[in-house]
Formats: structure tokens, C-alpha cells, sequence
């Protein structure tokens, strides 16, 4: 066998190898970005909640809901607060009750969410959920 046959196989290796390898590494980066971006919205949405319960509770957000259709209008200290959620599809509802003497008031939170690949869909995860519980 001559050295450039043997010089030839050698390539498509490598040229084969890089493409097994590579199509993996991009893979494992994407799902690295996915994940992130999903704690990133997830931690952001429970910012939402945090400064919704603040709102509610100095009297500047009433109680009810701000779903997409319908309900209450953010205030910009909570569209301000969240930057990487988009206010339009940011679902959040106030409720108020007395308990024991004291208010008790519980903020939920739901905001739409995709992943990147395709691959994760199968977990079922579009909508993150999220609800937090004040008493003053």
C-alpha cells in the first residue's frame, strides 16, 4: 500500500471522527444553553412573584389575575423586575384572605416556556408554575 492511500484513509478518519465528535459536543452545548436559559426564566418568574407580593402587599397591585384576555395591568415595578420575561404572556394572580387576624396573601405566576431542542419536549414542560404565600 502506498503512502498516499494510507495518507487518504487517515483524513476520512479524522474528517469521520470530527463528525461523530463534534455533532455530540455541539448536542451537550445546546442542552447546557437550554438548561440555563430555563433556570434563568425560572428564577426571573419567582422575581415576578416576589415583587407582585410587594406590590400587593404596599397596595399599588390589586387582587385578582393579569392572564393574557383579561385581569389586572403590571405595574412597571414588576414588568421593570423581570427583564428576560415578556410582560405580555407573564400570567400573575393575587388572591387576599383573613386568617387567624391576619392577611394572607398568595401570588401565583405562569409564563409559557419552550426549549431549544427538540429533545427536550418529551419532559412536557411549556408552562413553569410558581406561587408564593405572604403573611403580614
Amino acid at each position: 500500500m502506498s503512502s498516499a492511500t494510507s495518507r487518504r484513509r487517515r483524513r476520512g478518519n479524522t474528517t469521520l471522527e470530527f463528525a461523530l465528535i463534534g455533532s455530540a459536543f455541539l448536542f451537550l452545548l445546546l442542552a447546557i444553553f437550554d438548561v440555563g436559559r430555563y433556570f434563568a426564566v425560572l428564577q426571573s418568574l419567582n422575581a415576578a412573584m416576589t415583587a407582585a407580593a410587594r406590590a400587593a402587599v404596599v397596595g399599588s397591585l390589586s387582587a385578582g389575575g393579569s392572564c393574557p384576555g383579561g385581569g389586572v395591568t403590571l405595574p412597571s415595578s414588576i414588568t421593570g423586575a423581570v427583564p428576560l420575561l415578556d410582560a405580555a404572556q407573564l400570567c400573575i394572580s393575587v388572591t387576599s384572605a383573613k386568617v387567624s387576624g391576619q392577611t394572607q396573601l398568595t401570588v401565583a405566576a405562569q409564563y409559557p416556556f419552550s426549549f431549544v431542542l427538540p429533545a427536550w419536549t418529551t419532559l412536557g414542560v411549556t408552562t413553569l408554575n410558581g406561587s408564593t404565600t405572604v403573611t403580614y
